[in-house]
């Protein structure tokens, strides 16, 4: 299979790389799965605040095969975990707030979780030590029940990639800032990740959800994701680059922001 560059997340000292190789099939960027709720919460007011509903999510997987996980928040334990190949992971990482992200092993997962500091959602990718490019991506978060209807705002954060066709013996994720441009009264969303090519292009908000077309000046793809929050403080969803004309496969990514 043939090699070529592809733009997707990387930092490394600080600086903006591109990554060139070929990943698995992967899974496409769907929108937030309509499942049943856990930890017992429901949308509702409390003390005239609209509380958010708890969100269930699918993840994305790189590699063909198996499905990916599922994201849960358990709202009596305030904990958020992910089902990696059959494992409750605990993605929380409550009281960790040095840094950007939270880059860790625990058993035999690499994770990198995003959103450590974020009131309502968490992000990330969690995969195989010494084989990350069987890993998912994921994002899971209490979603918005009443969105903002007028005004508009940025979000800032991170995307959290896969290392993208590295293969066995791939040792660290890749990510990137992100931003985010919304118009709640025109019910819009467009972003970009900062310092890459690629282009979350505008797409419609529909409700508390929004799912749109990537593009990065040599391939396309699709991103899904929802707010979070009593007010849409945060948001999040997942990013899929589709298979290119040399016959490399996608790409796959998380991402995260918060309202500025």
């Amino acid at each position: 299979m043939k090699n070529v560059c592809k733009t997707i997340l990387i930092v490394a000292s600080a600086s903006v790389l591109f990554a060139c190789g070929s990943s698995g099939s992967g899974s496409g960027a769907t929108g937030p799965s309509t499942g049943g709720t856990t930890g017992g919460t429901s949308g509702g007011t409390t003390g005239g605040t609209t509380t958010p509903v708890n969100s269930v999510f699918q993840g994305a997987k790189n590699l063909g095969g198996a499905a990916a996980g599922t994201a849960t928040y358990d709202a009596a334990k305030a904990k958020y975990t992910y089902n990696f190949n059959g494992t409750e992971i605990d993605v929380t990482s409550r009281g960790i707030t040095a840094g950007t992200v939270v880059d860790m092993t625990v058993g035999g997962n690499k994770q990198m979780i995003g959103g450590t500091t974020y009131a309502y959602s968490r992000f990330g990718a969690i995969g195989p030590v010494g084989n990350l490019d069987a890993g998912d991506v994921f994002y899971v978060g209490q979603k918005t029940v009443n969105m903002p209807t007028s005004g508009v705002a940025v979000y800032k954060g991170l995307g959290i990639g896969l290392p993208n066709g590295s293969g066995a013996g791939s040792t660290a994720f890749a990510y990137a800032p992100v931003s985010f441009d919304v118009n709640f009264g025109a019910k819009t969303i467009s972003g970009q990740l900062d310092g890459l090519p690629t282009r979350f292009n505008q797409a419609p908000i529909t409700g508390n959800s929004f799912a749109g077309t990537l593009s990065n000046g040599t391939q396309s793809g699709s991103y899904a994701g929802s707010f979070f929050g009593p007010t849409a403080e945060e948001l999040g969803g997942i990013g899929k680059f589709n298979i290119d004309v040399d016959g490399n496969d996608n790409d796959v990514f998380s991402f995260g922001a918060k309202k500025q």
